[in-house]
């Protein structure tokens, strides 16, 4: 989603390790901009910035490794974040 409203193209399928990197790298972005959540006892708990600044994302961002070595997986955005965060990748003209 943010991938195609910040270039207006989707990514190509036909590359699943191409676009598991591309996944990383704009959550990477991302991740800079909003908030991102995992869920801790069914509830959204927000991965603290501190955390993010150092972790990797993994898995088409599907998960982070912190710098501990600690895995995090079930990361969520929240719609108006995720619209935001286009918004501002836009007009910053960022490129993946």
């Amino acid at each position: 989603m943010v991938y195609f409203g910040v270039t207006g193209i989707t990514l190509d399928a036909t590359n699943p390790s191409q676009i598991a990197n591309t996944l990383n790298d704009i959550a990477t972005a991302v991740s800079v901009l909003v908030p991102i959540y995992t869920i801790s006892d069914g509830k959204p708990l927000q991965i603290e910035p501190s955390v993010l600044t150092t972790a990797r994302f993994m898995a088409g961002a599907h998960r982070i490794r912190t710098e501990e070595g600690v895995e995090i997986a079930g990361l969520s955005l929240r719609l108006d974040d995720i619209n935001a965060a286009i918004g501002v990748l836009k007009a910053a003209r960022f490129t993946f």
